[in-house]
């Protein structure tokens, strides 16, 4: 019976950091700031004028480019790419969205307690 519950936590924590990694936003960035600053945010989107987007993570700005990892999470190549910043039409920067977050996670929460406290109740009525 143990070894069950224990099963069911680790799968909750699974479902609850997955929604936590999930709840993020893109955020519209500044051009300008492609030349204030070498350091970008740790997750960039760059749209080009054809239409492409490309996804980088430790992105930096070196002499006319923007230098970073292709992708971001678990199952991105990594790839070390760089474009220039002429080929760039707009970035985003990804922002994780904290207010959500913390509902998403009270919500989790409570349902979490509710599930465990019907257990008991079904338990102890058997």
């Amino acid at each position: 019976m143990a070894r069950c519950v224990e099963h069911r936590w680790r799968a909750g924590y699974l479902v609850v950091a997955t929604f936590l990694v999930g709840c993020a936003t893109w955020e519209p960035m500044q051009m300008s700031s492609l030349s204030a600053s070498p350091a970008l945010a740790r997750e960039i989107r760059l749209h080009f004028q054809d239409g492409r987007i490309l996804d980088l993570t430790a992105a930096r700005v070196s002499g006319d480019s923007v230098v970073g990892l292709r992708g971001f999470g678990p199952s991105a190549p990594g790839d070390r790419v760089a474009v220039p910043t002429h080929d760039i039409v707009s970035l985003e920067a990804r922002h994780l969205d904290t207010e959500s977050n913390l509902f998403l996670a009270f919500g989790l929460l409570v349902l979490t307690v509710a599930a465990v406290a019907l257990a008991v109740l079904r338990a102890d009525h058997s």
